[in-house]
């Protein structure tokens, strides 16, 4: 018995050949996301792409499981740490199955952890070997070095309480990561500098009332997660100064014209720039005896200041402190720049 020949679709057969293959390949991987919540689209279109383009297509039941199960770990991980990741983990389903196998796991590291590892592992000096120019600026002001004790808020390994002590200023160095207090602690020089660990935003640091004439607080703010953190500081700052003594603090701030939404403050968090507007830095002071005397770029005036040999601090200062870190633009300055801060106790 003849059969009538069957006119052929080569791109059909191509597809079909395709599909018999498709079981074939193997390929897994692993994809890293930073928590960041305001992604969550973002993320989400990433992930179904990337597995369509390896042949496996999310229906739009598993585009839903898929957004059930990513969505509160980006919020958990980012409100644990804005360090904090998700790792995406994929493979391919065990033959016959023609799907996708993953797994979205979270990971916190903390700010401390990292501090602790770079004190551990990396060569110094890890953020500049020379003090903040503004630093020794205010501290020339202050007459008798041996009359004039100065708290160093979040001191790291001493960029700058190591030179003040040298130059007679009894120093309180207040550092959280345990790496960096021992190598305060094991200087070896005999300065008048007394290493303490500690977060000034805990109330069981204990700091002497109305005692230092200067306190520093020198790319600390950055990381900090609430306008809440910064008005503790300012609160705390305020007692243990004395009458007429000065704040010395650098903190990221938001032009008066941008209005950040909150993709901005995630990314300023999770690339240690955590910024304020000038309403918040504003609100932090209020009924507080602190008057502003100054506020500088602290890029324009580091790099005015500081020796040629030590400009820049680090190789990543320049971008960060200008606010590339959190926008990456080539034509414009980003809306957020550091800046130092001067303020003096008034009572």
């Amino acid at each position: 018995m003849s059969e009538t020949p069957i006119a052929l679709d080569s791109a059909v057969l191509y597809q079909a050949l395709l599909s018999r293959v498709e079981r074939k390949i193997r390929t897994h991987g692993e994809l890293v996301l930073p928590c960041a919540p305001a992604l969550l689209e973002e993320y989400m279109t990433r992930i179904t792409g990337m597995c369509s383009l390896m042949g496996k297509k999310f229906s739009a039941t598993e585009e839903v499981h898929l957004r059930d199960i990513l969505e509160p770990r980006l919020k958990k991980g980012f409100a644990d740490s804005p360090h904090s990741v998700i790792r995406f983990s994929w493979k391919p389903e065990d033959p016959p199955g023609t799907g996708i196998d993953y797994t979205l796991a979270l990971e916190t590291s903390g700010m401390t952890d990292q501090y602790e590892s770079w004190a551990q592992n990396k060569t110094p000096p890890l953020f500049g070997a020379h003090a903040d120019a503004k630093v020794l600026a205010v501290a020339r002001t202050l007459g008798d070095p041996s009359l004039a004790p100065i708290l160093d808020i979040g001191a790291g390994p001493g960029r700058n309480s190591i030179p003040l002590a040298r130059a007679g200023f009894p120093v309180t160095a207040l550092e959280m990561t345990a790496g960096f207090v021992n190598q305060l602690t094991n200087s070896g020089e005999g300065l008048p500098l007394d290493a303490v660990q500690g977060n000034i935003l805990h109330e069981t640091v204990e700091l002497p009332t109305s005692h230092y004439a200067m306190v520093i607080v020198s790319e600390v703010t950055s990381h900090f997660r609430t306008a809440e953190d910064l008005r503790t500081l300012y609160r705390r700052v305020s007692q243990c100064l004395r009458p007429g003594g000065l704040l010395v603090v650098n903190l990221f701030l938001a032009a008066a014209e941008y209005a950040p939404g909150p993709l901005t403050r995630q990314v300023g968090e999770l690339t240690w720039s955590n910024f304020f507007t000038g309403g918040e830095v504003r609100a932090a002071v209020v009924g507080l005896p602190l008057e502003v005397l100054s506020s500088e770029s602290v890029h324009d005036f580091e790099q005015a200041h500081l020796p040629i040999e030590a400009w820049p601090p680090t190789g990543w200062f320049r971008g960060w402190s200008q606010g590339y870190d959190i926008f990456h633009l080539e034509d414009q300055a980003p809306p957020v720049h550091l800046r130092w801060l001067v303020y003096r106790r008034t009572e």
